[in-house]
């Protein structure tokens, strides 16, 4: 140019280099090797992406508009609906088949007339569950001749008269006010010990539930005077005497409670 010259328009001096042209970007930076450049709205697929940046994420194969794309943490996700299985509601129409075919093939066996038309003979009759074997009935409860124990004493009731309106003899007599019954008993200590027996202590209940002891003075008098129920009676021995009740008339007596003593629980004999 020489002086006096006006200058003209400056040359164009191009576009400026990429500085992340392939080979250019340094490592670790997160940039594509051989991308195109920033701006240029092209994308190479077949871009290399090195450093510690994220990976682009891979194209959808089946993009459709319908799909719900979900941007998370800068990857694309694609929410497919299932199409919902209608196997379920084919496999109940076909065991509800099933089930009445099954049920109208029992109601034809069991027809009389097509059971002989087939040769099947007449429709057996149900087995009948065998009876489970009738328990034994309770042994009966002790009665007269039949030993119960209580205590270390066993008794044994032989007899029992009832009707009787007085005891003893003479002028050593007394009344009933209504009858007597008179029991004769058999007492056996099978104890260890002497024991001391008590007619106070042994009791009558009538049919009617009415409870009667022993009358002590009416016993004297039927043993003539022997005291037989005030007694202390050794290990192995027995005595046999007379306890009697004084009950209403046309009463009797339905059972007795025999006592080792007064606080014992008894032993019941039925008559």
């Amino acid at each position: 140019m020489t002086p006096g010259t006006p200058a003209g328009p400056a040359a164009d001096p191009g576009p400026p280099s990429d500085p992340w042209a392939a080979g250019s970007g340094p490592v670790g930076s997160g940039r594509a090797a051989g991308s195109a450049p920033a701006g240029s709205g092209r994308v190479d697929e077949t871009a290399t992406w090195v450093g510690r940046a994220t990976p682009r994420p891979p194209a959808d194969p089946w993009p459709t508009a319908e799909q719900p794309i979900v941007e998370t943490g800068g990857q694309s996700v694609v929410y497919v609906e299932v199409p919902r299985r209608r196997g379920g509601a084919l496999l109940v129409v076909v065991l509800v088949l099933v089930a009445l075919l099954l049920g109208g093939a029992a109601g034809l066996m069991v027809n009389p007339g097509l059971r002989t038309a087939l040769g099947m003979g007449p429709q057996p009759s149900p087995v009948s569950a065998s009876a489970s074997p009738t328990p034994p009935p309770p042994p009966p409860p002790p009665g007269l001749g039949d030993p119960v124990r209580d205590g270390a004493f066993e008794f044994v009731v032989k007899s029992v008269e009832c009707g009787h309106s007085t005891v003893g003899e003479g002028l050593l007599t007394m009344r009933a006010k209504g009858q007597y019954c008179l029991v004769s008993v058999s007492v056996s200590n099978v104890g260890t010990i002497a024991g001391l027996l008590l007619d106070s202590a042994q009791r009558a209940y009538t049919a009617e539930g009415e409870r009667r002891t022993a009358d002590s003075g009416a016993g004297v008098l039927a043993n003539r005077g022997i005291t037989v129920w005030v007694n202390l009676i050794e290990p192995g021995k027995s005595v046999t005497g007379l306890l009697v009740f004084d009950i209403p008339k046309g009463a009797s007596i339905a059972r007795l409670e025999l006592h080792d003593s007064a606080l014992s629980d008894g032993a019941i004999v039925t008559l």
